[in-house]
């Protein structure tokens, strides 16, 4: 395993997706400088596991979901967080999502708030819908 870190996020990548690991590092960087976190709004962690549920693909209620009802789905896929899901999300809640699912990240500054652009790119990055890619025609 190869560490690389991003921003006060490190993460340990297996060797056959390292180039595609460091174009995202680079592409996080860029979009560090481009976007500073006093521009974007803050997220909280509730939120983020709507996002994260979504993402994943996961069986919505009706209505979609909430909070409360992404914390019990993402729980079924053994993500669990302790945290408040009103209060701020923070690194250390980040980490711990992108660990359950199968990520080894690790912080120096767990108690960092993440912002809502900070949070889409991790997402975006690294959330893996559960049904796979989409079939292409």
């Amino acid at each position: 395993m190869v560490p690389r870190e991003s921003g006060h996020l490190r993460i340990a990548l297996q060797a056959p997706v390292l180039p595609l690991a460091l174009t995202l590092l680079m592409a996080f960087a860029a979009f560090s400088v481009a976007f500073p976190q006093e521009q974007a709004g803050p997220m909280t962690l509730g939120e983020f596991l709507v996002r994260v549920a979504t993402a994943l693909q996961l069986p919505a209620p009706a209505g979609g979901f909430t909070p409360p009802t992404a914390a019990t789905s993402l729980q079924g896929r053994g993500i669990v967080t302790e945290a408040d899901p009103a209060g701020s999300l923070r690194e250390a809640d980040a980490v711990k999502v992108l660990a359950a699912l199968g990520y080894r990240v690790v912080t120096e500054t767990p108690s960092r708030t993440v912002d809502a652009a900070r949070a889409e790119l991790l997402i975006r990055t690294f959330i893996v819908p559960a049904a796979g890619p989409p079939a292409t025609d």
